[in-house]
């Protein structure tokens, strides 16, 4: 699919809407006034080209990193300098980074923002959040711009993605990576838009075929259907012919059904008596990436007897 044009490869991501003409084809990430917060701190600017889309209220376009030349080039990078409001990110200026034995230095154009980005930055008690201070990011789309020694399998000039990265760091221009981590982006895919299929639909995979190894046909259920991994695991559902119902709020069921699954209601129905009522004795498989105790119990309750919760 990535070897199509992009407007045909975007649509499929985010098919264009008569009722809501203000979004774009091909949307970033949510949530996307993260892109204002570091617009603020100096290191983004508007792409060309790009309609402009409103998120939760917010308007705002997507972002690249601002570009760079010269012998005397330094790396700049957004820290995360304690947790809090948008007033903790602050940009620091130092040396450009040396890819050791086996990695590939590369020039981002693009960075990923997430949800776990935004609680990260607010708060140190979701398990995984580094110390202060630290670089938020989770995946980049960029060019290779230097190779460590023993690096055969990309070359400087390469369009490439990564991610997840292990130790975070996407908000920065500059980042070295293993080699064997990356993989090439076609030309003529738009990096914004190569950043949103990283994370989400390898997540979804993992989620699919890992943790729930779905069986061609069966009936799931996803929970925040509209939003970047439930997006993923709707359309990667529809290569296994899946029986799909996702959660989400009314405008967005449009949307939903337009991938490919039946929605449902959440905040005015019952999802469990719904799911009942549509399948007459629950789901096969139930992705909750919502979580919080009575959440994931509702969530077992719209299971048929032998399914599996992930």
């Amino acid at each position: 699919d990535l070897q199509e044009s992009p407007p045909a490869w975007s649509r499929r991501l985010y098919p264009a809407r008569a009722d809501r003409p203000h979004l774009p084809v091909g949307r970033p990430r949510r949530p996307a006034h993260v892109a204002l917060e570091l617009r603020a701190v100096g290191l983004y600017r508007p792409l060309s080209g790009h309609e402009m889309m409103r998120t939760r209220g917010v308007q705002c376009r997507p972002w690249v990193w601002s570009g760079q030349k010269g012998p005397d080039m330094k790396n700049h990078r957004v820290v995360v300098s304690r947790h809090g409001g948008t007033g903790v990110l602050k940009v620091v200026e130092e040396d450009l980074p040396e890819p050791g034995a086996g990695e590939a230095r590369v020039k981002v154009s693009a960075a990923g923002v997430s949800a776990y980005d935004l609680m990260h930055r607010r708060s140190g008690r979701l398990p995984g959040t580094p110390k202060v201070p630290f670089t938020l990011g989770l995946d980049v789309v960029g060019s290779v711009d230097k190779t460590g020694p023993g690096v055969s399998a990309v070359e400087v000039g390469d369009r490439v993605a990564a991610g997840p990265l292990e130790d975070f760091g996407g908000y920065t221009e500059f980042i070295c990576i293993p080699a064997g981590d990356l993989v090439p982006v076609p030309d003529g895919v738009d990096a914004a838009e190569a950043v949103c299929v990283v994370v989400d639909y390898l997540t979804a995979d993992v989620m699919l075929h890992e943790g729930a190894g779905v069986k061609r046909g069966e009936r799931v259920l996803i929970q925040g259907a509209a939003g970047g991994v439930g997006t993923a695991l709707i359309e990667l559902g529809r290569l296994d012919d899946l029986e799909m119902y996702g959660t989400a709020s009314r405008d967005n069921h449009e949307f939903v059904s337009a991938l490919g699954a039946t929605p449902i209601d959440y905040q005015n129905e019952d999802f469990v008596e719904r799911v009942r009522e549509l399948t007459g004795d629950g789901v096969d498989v139930a992705f909750d990436p919502i979580g919080g105790a009575r959440q994931l119990w509702r969530s077992y309750q719209a299971l048929r007897k032998g399914g599996r919760l992930v």
